[in-house]
């Protein structure tokens, strides 16, 4: 997720140049959220204009950010919904790359599905799994099992899922770097892909395009979510844009096809 990030970030230095706004970027631990509330209130203190945030939890709510509505700061957020807040937000349709994710499975036949998905706390995954699960219980015969782990983790449940007589013949990764794992515990029990497992990423990561075989995948639009996020944030600023509901935003994903898929073998 860190080259998502970066290219999200870059969106947002090109947008805020064109309008010859400096940007001070700061960062927090993702698993610690008074280090971020910390951040934010050092930027306060520094009178910015705007914040753009890459929330570490979607589950805040107005008051975690209080100081930020009082002085009147815009705010955007990036990715992830911070659905109790009325921060502005510009991220992804995930529910639809979920589906189209399963879509593509269930069309080269697969019926036993796997999803590594990630924390359910996180909008991006709940929405991904949201739109997965609802295309595969629209196929009576199909069924899915699902593993939460952290973003880029391998979780020790992988070799006994994919090691069974009745293990799926997909999975759908929720990022790119998951579907990493899943190549090496393939490769660990035996497995070929995609000949015995068929694999779907989410990203379209530089990674993707280097695993052997290349990694179909579900691809995002990080570098105009951040131009679209550091445009609301001016904007706001700018007063053309003075409602009180929040702005929100999502960029249909594209599905990549590229040969870590393939029709299911009899």
């Amino acid at each position: 997720s860190d080259g998502f990030r970066a290219v999200i970030l870059c969106g947002i230095m090109d947008e805020l140049l064109k309008s010859e706004y400096v940007a001070i970027l700061v960062s927090s631990d993702d698993k610690d959220s008074t280090s971020q509330l910390d951040r934010i209130h050092s930027l306060i203190d520094r009178r910015v204009d705007g914040v753009i945030l890459y929330p570490e939890l979607d589950t805040r709510s107005d008051e975690y950010l209080k100081e930020v509505w009082d002085r009147g700061i815009p705010l955007t957020t990036t990715d992830r919904l911070m659905a109790q807040t009325h921060a502005d937000f510009v991220g992804t349709d995930d529910v639809m790359g979920g589906r189209l994710a399963a879509e593509l499975l269930l069309g080269m036949g697969h019926r036993r599905l796997a999803h590594l998905a990630g924390p359910e706390s996180v909008t991006t995954a709940s929405d991904r799994k949201a739109g997965f699960d609802k295309a595969v219980e629209a196929v009576s015969d199909a069924s899915v099992v699902t593993l939460h782990t952290v973003w880029e983790g391998d979780p020790s449940a992988l070799p006994e899922l994919l090691g069974g007589e009745d293990r799926p013949t997909a999975i759908f990764c929720d990022s790119d770097m998951m579907a990493v794992g899943v190549y090496a515990a393939a490769r660990e029990l035996g497995l070929t892909i995609p000949d015995d497992l068929s694999v779907i990423g989410y990203g379209d990561l530089l990674v993707s395009k280097g695993l052997l075989p290349p990694l179909t995948t579900v691809k995002q639009s990080p570098y105009d979510i951040g131009r679209r996020a550091a445009r609301q944030v001016l904007d706001r600023i700018d007063k053309k844009c003075v409602t009180e509901e929040p702005f929100r935003l999502r960029f249909e994903p594209e599905l990549i096809i590229r040969s870590s898929t393939c029709a299911v073998r009899d």
